[in-house]
């Protein structure tokens, strides 16, 4: 066991040919040089060298310095166990990586992370969008519709370019011409022309104005006709002005049972369309009831309609409209049989005859009904007549209020004007 060495100094081992000598020197003070990584090493080989030099002679060598560590005991650490070197400094990380290395691949597993979230979320949203897009029409940012599978037919009857959503107007019933409607009124004229002449008699009757008033009142006339029940009365019983009478009475009570405004107790309007105008209060404000009215009109035809996709008028059904006739031709009748032949041939021929003439007239009725704009009938002239005669209407005419688009005139377009008959004025 080697004697302890005192603080600074070291064994130095003298070799030389033939012998050996091992001496005490001082420890020189140098600074370590800075040594990479791989220079414990090399000082482990170098160190490693020196002490096999020490203990294997070389032959020819002179001297050789062996920086061997010694412990606390005095003993030097046998091979295998690692010296402690005076010349080893900053000894590098355990790892073997750098903190530059590092921070960049936390740097990029972030930004790996957002890029796969951001993906996901992607997919996941689009899935939802095909999912609820597969059911019901979507508003896109632009306003646009987005249609569904099951409203491909609507789709395909829609422009294009509309920017709103989707209107209805594209899709009510179409109009008919004007033209048509106007030649469909005056046949409808001639038709209760022919009808008078054919089943009401020119004689005199017994019967006076009071007793006919109250029948006229109960179809309505009152309020259509600018005379008074009584005064239409009085035209019914003159012999001389019987045939303007009669047609102003089957005229206005037909007419107005297919008059949309008129809210006839015997209207032979489609049965929904005529309880709803029924039902509804008084009119409080004309301009808003008179729009409001207008679109129910139309989208209610439109909803009736068995074939909306023929996109034409509505047409009476006969188990319906039948009935209906009926009642109001029991209703004329009250008026209308004081001018009948009385054998019931000519009675039971005027009363079919009649109620043909109402079932014609519905047809109009259901047609004028269905269109975009609204019409109405007109029952009294402004034509006060030269003097001595009176004028009165014997067919309404038919004003157009609005345009198909919905938009009011300025002032309701004539298109067929009443067609009037001039009789002698009543003496009084």
């Amino acid at each position: 066991m080697a004697a302890s060495l005192p603080s600074g100094y070291t064994l130095t081992t003298v070799t030389w040919e033939g012998g050996s000598a091992t001496q005490t020197v001082p420890i020189p003070q140098t600074t370590p040089p800075a040594q990479n990584p791989a220079g414990s090493s090399s000082n482990a080989t170098s160190s490693g060298a020196l002490t096999a030099g020490a203990s294997t002679p070389i032959p020819g060598a002179s001297t050789t310095s062996n920086p061997t560590a010694v412990d606390d005991n005095g003993e030097t650490p046998g091979s295998g166990t690692p010296s402690a070197s005076p010349t080893s400094t900053n000894k590098p990380s355990s790892s073997g990586v750098s903190t530059g290395a590092i921070a960049g691949a936390s740097v990029g597993c972030l930004l790996a992370g957002l890029v796969i979230g951001g993906l996901i979320a992607f997919l996941l949203l689009g899935r939802k969008k095909r999912k609820s897009g597969r059911y019901s029409p979507q508003s896109s940012d632009t306003g646009h519709i987005i249609v569904g599978p099951e409203s491909k037919a609507l789709a395909s009857s829609a422009p294009a370019n509309h920017s709103d959503n989707i209107q209805i107007n594209q899709f009510l019933l179409d109009a008919t011409p004007d033209k048509e409607l106007a030649g469909e009124l005056q046949s409808l004229g001639e038709l209760i022309q022919q009808h008078v002449e054919n089943n009401y008699h020119s004689n005199p009757v017994q019967i006076d104005t009071h007793a006919l008033a109250p029948s006229l009142s109960n179809l309505g006339l009152g309020e259509l006709s600018k005379f008074s029940t009584e005064e239409i009365a009085s035209l019914c019983i003159d012999p001389k002005t019987r045939q303007a009478g009669l047609q102003h009475v089957v005229s206005l009570a037909v007419f107005g049972s297919i008059d949309f405004k008129a809210k006839s107790r015997y209207s032979m309007l489609p049965g929904p369309i005529a309880s709803f105008l029924q039902s509804i209060p008084p009119v409080e404000s004309r301009g808003a009831t008179t729009l409001a009215l207008s679109q129910w009109r139309s989208l209610s035809a439109f909803l009736l309609h068995p074939n909306r996709s023929q996109r034409i008028h509505l047409s009476p059904n006969e188990s319906e409209a039948s009935p209906k006739a009926q009642s109001l031709a029991t209703a004329l009748n009250a008026c209308l049989r004081h001018f009948v032949p009385a054998d019931q041939g000519s009675q039971r021929q005027q009363l079919d005859h009649l109620q043909a003439v109402i079932l014609e007239c519905t047809k109009l009725g259901y047609e004028i009904v269905s269109q975009p704009s609204d019409w109405r009938f007109t029952y009294k002239t402004e034509d006060a007549g030269a003097s001595g005669v009176r004028p009165v209407v014997v067919c309404p005419g038919l004003d157009k209020v609005t345009s198909k688009d919905g938009k009011m005139y300025n002032s309701p377009r004539r298109v067929v004007a009443p067609v009037v008959t001039r009789v002698p004025r009543r003496n009084r």
